[in-house]
C-alpha cells in the first residue's frame, strides 16, 4: 500500500487513469470494460472507517457509480463495486459524508434527470439506498452534506439551492 505517495487522476471518455506523482508512473487499474459505463462525469476520494486505504468513487454518463480501491499487494487499483443507479441518467455530482460512523461510506449523488440519491457503501462493498428524491426543474451541479442528515443541492441552470 502506498501511504505517502500523492496520486493524480484524470477522467473522461477514456475512463480513469491514475498516476503516482513521485515516480511519475501510471498506476494499474484492473476494472471491467469502462467503455460500457459511458464517459466519466465526476469523481471524489472517499476514506470509509472500515477500509485501510482510500477509495476512488466516480460517476458515469450512463448512470453507473463505480468504486475502486488500491490493492495492498501490488499498489494497483481494483474495482470493488460497480452499479447502475435506477434512473440510468448521467451522474452530475457526488459528495461523501466523512462523519458517517455506521461502518460504511455515505455517498450523495446528483443526476441529470433531477434526482438526488443517498447511498451507503457497506463494509462488504455493496450499495444500499438510503434516500431517493426528485427536484422540481433542478439539475444538480454540486451536492454537499451539511450534517449527518442534511444535504444541500446546487442547481446547474436556474440557481436553485
Amino acid at each position: 500500500m502506498i501511504r505517502s505517495t500523492v496520486l493524480k487522476g484524470s477522467l473522461g471518455s477514456g475512463g480513469v487513469k491514475l498516476w503516482n506523482l513521485c515516480t511519475r508512473k501510471e498506476i494499474g487499474y484492473s476494472g471491467t470494460n469502462q467503455d460500457l459505463y459511458g464517459t466519466v462525469s465526476c469523481a471524489m476520494w472517499v476514506k470509509p472507517s472500515h477500509r485501510v486505504t482510500n477509495i476512488l468513487c466516480y460517476g458515469m454518463g450512463l448512470g453507473y457509480l463505480i468504486f475502486i480501491q488500491q490493492n495492498a499487494r501490488d499498489a494497483n487499483f481494483q474495482e470493488i463495486c460497480a452499479q447502475r443507479l435506477q434512473d440510468r441518467h448521467e451522474i452530475t455530482c457526488l459528495a461523501w459524508d466523512p462523519s458517517w460512523s455506521d461502518g460504511g461510506a455515505c455517498i450523495a449523488v446528483g443526476m441529470h434527470d433531477s434526482i438526488v440519491q443517498v447511498l451507503l457503501l457497506n463494509s462488504h462493498s455493496k450499495l444500499q439506498s438510503v434516500f431517493v428524491g426528485g427536484l422540481n426543474k433542478t439539475v444538480p451541479k454540486s451536492i454537499a452534506f451539511v450534517d449527518h442528515d442534511e444535504v444541500y443541492v446546487f442547481s446547474l441552470f436556474n440557481g436553485n439551492v
